[in-house]
């Protein structure tokens, strides 16, 4: 299968890759099973969150949650046992992962065949060439392998913590909403009930209903504008470190937010303007009491 694809003009790149176990020594000297992927790492270069890929046969990079729990980081060394003979490794980087539960390595050392897993061959196909059927070429071809595309890999990869994520920004967003509603008709209450003598005096003296529900309504419009431009502010800030502990425990501790201007900084705003309006205009109800009260003076 390698020699085909390097052989096919069709092809602008190409980096074949086998993963397999080994075992290697923890910090209490006692063996680990560890799955180490091997191959040239510099043709589809990861992005690592310290260090680099292993460039010869004594280096490895190991993914976030190894690292955290073999205490290792770069420039350490560690112990694989490699052919029945322990053979010291420097730790060249550190990535993140979440694949065989976050718990991955990547070497440049020669593989073997009894302990390899897997075998993976990552394809750059030329921009003029049709995809899905090099796809279907490679299917024929090749009928023991699985020939899939980088969306279809992505999906099967990380599809269950993508819908986790929406699922659990969908909660966030109804939750929000629902909160910014229920605290607005609270305070609202609150608010009238303490300018009740004011409000009393005001309509005395000449101010309509309408007046005093557009005041109330522009009082609310600003608070919501501040409390949306410090939300916005605040989530910048601390939201990828908060989210990032979070999903830190399946190996990825450094999220980096991909935000929609549209969704982030329009829709959100919009509902959460729509929302307080409609508690506003609901909750200033309890002013024509007032107003009958006023009238009886």
């Amino acid at each position: 299968m390698v020699q085909t694809i390097k052989n096919d003009p069709e092809v602008e790149r190409f980096a074949p890759l086998v993963t397999s176990q080994f075992k290697v020594i923890n910090n209490e000297g006692i063996e680990e099973n560890m799955t180490v992927q091997t191959g040239d790492f510099s043709i589809f270069p990861l992005e690592y969150m310290n260090g680099d890929a292993p460039k010869n046969e004594t280096e490895i990079a190991l993914s976030y949650l190894n690292s955290k729990e073999l205490e290792k980081n770069v420039g350490d060394k560690l112990e694989l046992v490699v052919n029945g003979k322990k053979q010291e490794m420097l730790v060249s980087g550190v990535y993140q992962d979440i694949t065989n539960g976050g718990r991955t390595a990547k070497a440049s050392m020669p593989f073997h065949f009894d302990t390899a897993l897997w075998y993976e061959v990552s394809v750059n196909v030329k921009p003029h060439v049709n995809l899905a059927e090099k796809m279907n070429e490679y299917t024929t071809m090749f009928t023991a392998a699985k020939v899939t595309d980088i969306n279809d890999y992505l999906y099967q990869t990380f599809g269950n913590t993508i819908k986790q994520l929406k699922f659990f920004s969908m909660l966030i967003t109804i939750t929000t909403i629902f909160i910014a509603g229920l605290i607005t008709s609270l305070f609202l209450k609150m608010l009238i009930a303490k300018d009740e003598s004011q409000l009393l005096i005001m309509m005395r003296i000449g101010f309509s209903i309408r007046n005093l529900k557009i005041q109330y309504m522009i009082k609310m419009v600003f608070i919501l504008g501040i409390g949306i431009v410090i939300g916005t502010i605040i989530s910048n800030l601390i939201g990828e470190p908060v989210v990032s502990a979070i999903l830190s425990f399946i190996g990825v501790s450094h999220m980096q937010f991909v935000i929609d201007p549209m969704k982030a900084y329009l829709l959100i705003p919009f509902l959460l303007g729509i929302v307080v309006f409609i508690t506003t205009f609901f909750s200033i109800t309890s002013l024509k009491k007032l107003s009958a009260i006023g009238q009886s003076f």
